[in-house]
């Protein structure tokens, strides 16, 4: 997990439940400095998730065969990971997004994906709020979460329960 906010609290939370070995948050400040709910970190402590501090990321590792190893922050240090979540605010990552290959953006800088799943031109690879869409409303994002979670489960062959709130109100 990159970020220190709400959201970056709950995604870790989330992930230590979902259970999840190791769960690390990169955070490029000090935990006093994080801008999330101290409560909230507190519990994502207690709940196995471990934080660095002060940690910038520079780049994702990869092996030869392109799957993710790891996340190489600026002070040398490499932290193992087969999965990086980024929750580190709004505004528009160009040239991170461009890092994964096959991964376009439109004039404005938005990333360039298909409306129905968020799916990008790199299979592995989906998208939505505000790098979709600009920044509009919260709803639109999390309906767009919805979207892109759906099409990664069907790309994964993981049936998805008619009473998921996956799907709440949206087929």
């Amino acid at each position: 997990m990159i970020g220190g906010g709400n959201t970056a609290i709950d995604a870790v939370r989330e992930l230590a439940r979902l259970g999840v070995p190791e769960v690390t948050m990169a955070y490029r400040r000090t935990m006093a400095e994080m801008p999330g709910y101290r409560h909230e970190m507190e519990l994502a402590l207690k709940e196995g998730a471990r934080v660095i501090e002060k940690a910038i990321p520079k780049g994702f590792v990869r092996d030869s065969g392109e799957r993710l190893t790891g996340l190489q922050l600026q002070n040398g240090q490499e932290l193992p990971a087969d999965l990086v979540v980024l929750a580190i605010g709004q505004a528009r990552l160009r040239e991170l997004a461009s890092a994964f290959p096959g991964v376009a953006l439109d004039a404005k800088g938005l990333v360039v994906a298909d409306p129905a799943t968020g799916q990008t031109g790199n299979p592995k690879v989906f998208v939505g709020g505000d790098a979709l869409s600009g920044g509009e409303l919260v709803v639109t994002a999390a309906q767009e979460g919805k979207r892109a979670a759906r099409a990664i489960a069907r790309a994964l062959g993981i049936k998805i329960r008619v009473d998921a709130p996956l799907t709440a109100g949206h087929p």
